[in-house]
C-alpha cells in the first residue's frame, strides 16, 4: 500500500482557520486488483460491481500562540477500498488512516472532524452511499449502501463504536485537558467502513474530511495589586483561545514614584521583582488552565533592574528621573525618557570590568553577536565576552580605568563636583578648573569609570573595525542597553536635534545645561594612559562607532564648544572615556 506523509506547521498570533490544501485525484485503468484476482468494470446491468472509497483530506492546524511546537500529522492510503458486492449486501473496512497531534498548549486541545458534504455521504457524480444511523457497535450493523468511521486513541470513548459520517458541522473527536508540562503526542486511528449492493452504480465514491486541532479555551482572572498607588486597571477576567492576553494600557499613581511595571510575583518591601515584570498594552503570557493571577505594580524606588527593561514606553513623562538597577553588581542609576522619546542613564557607567572573568548575554549586551563576536544584529546572539589580560593591564588598551590618581581632587563623599576646586599637577597635562554640576540624590551618584573603544565594545581586539562609521552591536552596558550611534537614533546628534525641536536646545560652558537636568553630560574628562586628564574642562562619551583606523566617534564637549568626534582621527581608541548607555526598547 503506498503511504502519503503530510506535515503540516503553523504559527498563529490568534486562533483562527488556516487551511492548506492537499487533495489526492486516485483513478485507476479500468482493472483492479484484489486477493481474489483481477476484476473488471462491467456495465451497471451486471449483476455485481466494485467499489472503492478514498478519503481526500484537508488540514488545517489551528492553536494559540505559546504553542512553541504544533504538528499535525496525516498518513493516508492510496489504495482504494475495494468491495465486491452481492444482491443482499457485502461490507468492508479500510486500513486505518493516523492522525497525529503534537501540542504542548497548557490547556489541551480538541481534536474534531467536518466533511463538506451536508449529509455526510460519499459520492460518485449523482451517486452517493449515506452515512450510518446511530448506534452501529459492528460492522453487521449496516445497511445497505451505508458507510461510516471509527477512531480509538487517547481520550476517545467506545473506540470500537462506528460512528456516522461528518457533516458540515464540526465532530468532536477527542480532548486532551490539563497543565502540559512538556509536548504531548496524541496519535489516532481512523477506518473506514461500508456495505453496499448492487443497486448503485459501481465506481469510485470520495468524500472531503477535514481535520482540526484548536486550543481549548481558558477560563482566567488577573488581579492588579497597586501597591499603595491609585486608579490603574480593574480585574481583567474573560475566555480566551488565545495563549497571551493583552495587558491594559492604564498604568496607577503613587505620590511621585514612576511607574515601572507590573510584576508577575510578589513584591516586599523595595522589591526585587524575581519573576518577569511586564509592561501595559504588553501581552502576559497565561502560564496555566484557568489561571487567577496577580499583578503587582513597580515603582521607582522598588529594585527594578535594568536588564531587558521594557519600560520606556509611552506612559513616561520625559525628563522625568527615575532608578532602575544593574542586577551584575546591584548599582543603581538614574534613567529618564528624554526628547528622542528613548531612555538614557543620566549617571555614567560604573561597572568595574574585571580581567578573565566572562560576561554573557544574560546580564551584558552582547546578544547581537554570533559566537566568534561578529555582527548578528536582531539575532539572538550567544556571544560571551571575556576581557583580555595582556590588554587589560598595558597602558595603551587599558580595558577601563577607575582614575584613582585623583581622589585628591574628586571627593566621592560630595558625590558631586558642586563647586569644588580642581588642582592638578600641570606636568601632568592637568589644569586648575572649577565647575559645578546638579546633584542628582545623595544616595548615590557615579562619576563612572573610564573605558577605552575595546571595553567599551566588549571586545578584546578593535582592529578588525578599520572603516569610517563601522560599528560594533555589542557593548560593556547592561542587556537590553547599548552604547550610542554614530548618527541616527539613537544618537547624541539626534538627541540634541530633537531637544532643540522642542525649544531645549543644549548650551554648554560654565552656564550651560548640558551638565545639568536632563542630560547630566558632566565634564568628567578622560584616561591617557595611566593619568586623568581634563576633568572640569572636558566631556568625551563613547558611541559605538569607529573614526579612521585608530580612532572612535565620541561626543566631545568642552567648556567652550561641543563636536561629535569630527577631529582627525578623533578620540582615539586606546584613551579610556565614560559611557552612557541607551535602551534598546
Amino acid at each position: 500500500m503506498a503511504v502519503i506523509y503530510a506535515l503540516l506547521r503553523v504559527r498563529l498570533n490568534n486562533v483562527q482557520n488556516v487551511f492548506v490544501h492537499q487533495k489526492i485525484n486516485h483513478r485507476r485503468n479500468r482493472h483492479y486488483f484484489s486477493a481474489n484476482g483481477p476484476f473488471l468494470l462491467l456495465p451497471l446491468a451486471l449483476k455485481w460491481g466494485l467499489f472503492s472509497i478514498l478519503a481526500l483530506f484537508i488540514l488545517p492546524l489551528v492553536y494559540g500562540t505559546d504553542v512553541s511546537a504544533a504538528e499535525l500529522n496525516i498518513t493516508i492510503p492510496t489504495d482504494p477500498l475495494l468491495v465486491t458486492v452481492s444482491a443482499d449486501g457485502s461490507a468492508k473496512e479500510s486500513s486505518p488512516a493516523n492522525v497525529t497531534v503534537t501540542s504542548d498548549a497548557y490547556w489541551g486541545y480538541t481534536l474534531s472532524v467536518k466533511s463538506n458534504d451536508a449529509n455526510g455521504a460519499l459520492t460518485n457524480g449523482n451517486s452517493k452511499i449515506n452515512s450510518i444511523g446511530t448506534g452501529i457497535t459492528s460492522l453487521s450493523q449496516f445497511t445497505n449502501n451505508t458507510w461510516g468511521f471509527k477512531v480509538s486513541g487517547e481520550g476517545i470513548t467506545a473506540p470500537n463504536n462506528y460512528r456516522q459520517g461528518p457533516t458540515t458541522a464540526t465532530t468532536n473527536l477527542a480532548i486532551t485537558t490539563g497543565q502540559k508540562g512538556s509536548q504531548e503526542t496524541g496519535t489516532y486511528s481512523f477506518t473506514l467502513a461500508t456495505k453496499v449492493d448492487n443497486t448503485i452504480p459501481a465506481g469510485t465514491y470520495t468524500g472531503t474530511f477535514t481535520f482540526m486541532a484548536t486550543a481549548n479555551s481558558v477560563n482566567y482572572t488577573i488581579n492588579f495589586n497597586m501597591r499603595n498607588g491609585t486608579g490603574g486597571p480593574s480585574t481583567m477576567s474573560s475566555q480566551t483561545e488565545n495563549a497571551t492576553v493583552k495587558l491594559a494600557s492604564s498604568v496607577p499613581t503613587n505620590g511621585d514614584h514612576v511607574f515601572l511595571g507590573w510584576c508577575d510575583q510578589e513584591v516586599t518591601g523595595n522589591g526585587p521583582c524575581n519573576g518577569t515584570i511586564y509592561q501595559p498594552d504588553e501581552n502576559y503570557v497565561l502560564k496555566s488552565a484557568d489561571e487567577s493571577a496577580t499583578l503587582y505594580a513597580m515603582y521607582d524606588g522598588d529594585t527594578v533592574y535594568m536588564q531587558n527593561w521594557k519600560g520606556c514606553s509611552k506612559y513616561l513623562t520625559k525628563n522625568v528621573q527615575f532608578t532602575l538597577t544593574d542586577k551584575r553588581d546591584n548599582k543603581k542609576y538614574f534613567v529618564a525618557k528624554l526628547a528622542d522619546d528613548n531612555c538614557w542613564m543620566t549617571e555614567n557607567l560604573d561597572y568595574d570590568v574585571v580581567a578573565n572573568i566572562p560576561l554573557t548575554s544574560e546580564t551584558t549586551d552582547l546578544g547581537y553577536a554570533n559566537a566568534d563576536g561578529t555582527s548578528n544584529v536582531g539575532g539572538n546572539g550567544n556571544y560571551q565576552w571575556t576581557p583580555d589580560k595582556s590588554t587589560y593591564e598595558t597602558q595603551e588598551y587599558a580595558s577601563y580605568r577607575e582614575i584613582t590618581t585623583i581622589q585628591e581632587s574628586y571627593d566621592p563623599g560630595d558625590r558631586c563636583w558642586n563647586g569644588v576646586m580642581f588642582t592638578y599637577d600641570v606636568s601632568n597635562g592637568l589644569e586648575t578648573r572649577t565647575t559645578a554640576c546638579s546633584q542628582h540624590d545623595p544616595t548615590h551618584w557615579h562619576l563612572g569609570n573610564y573605558y577605552n573603544y575595546g571595553a567599551a565594545v566588549a571586545q578584546n581586539d578593535t582592529s578588525s573595525k578599520k572603516v569610517d562609521g563601522e560599528k560594533y552591536d555589542t557593548s560593556v552596558c547592561p542587556a537590553g542597553w547599548r552604547l550610542p550611534e554614530k548618527g541616527g537614533d539613537p544618537s547624541y546628534p539626534n538627541l540634541f536635534n530633537k531637544s532643540k525641536d522642542n525649544g531645549h536646545e543644549v548650551t554648554i560652558g560654565q552656564g550651560g545645561n548640558i551638565d545639568k537636568v536632563p542630560f547630566y553630560l558632566f565634564y568628567a574628562g578622560g584616561a591617557n594612559y595611566n593619568s586623568a586628564w581634563q576633568i572640569g574642562l572636558k566631556g568625551l562619551y563613547r558611541s559605538n562607532a569607529v573614526s579612521g583606523t585608530v580612532g572612535s566617534y565620541a561626543l566631545e564637549t568642552h567648556l567652550g564648544s561641543m563636536s561629535f568626534g569630527m577631529s582627525n582621527p578623533g578620540p582615539r581608541r586606546a584613551h579610556a572615556f565614560p559611557v552612557r548607555c541607551v535602551a534598546r526598547s
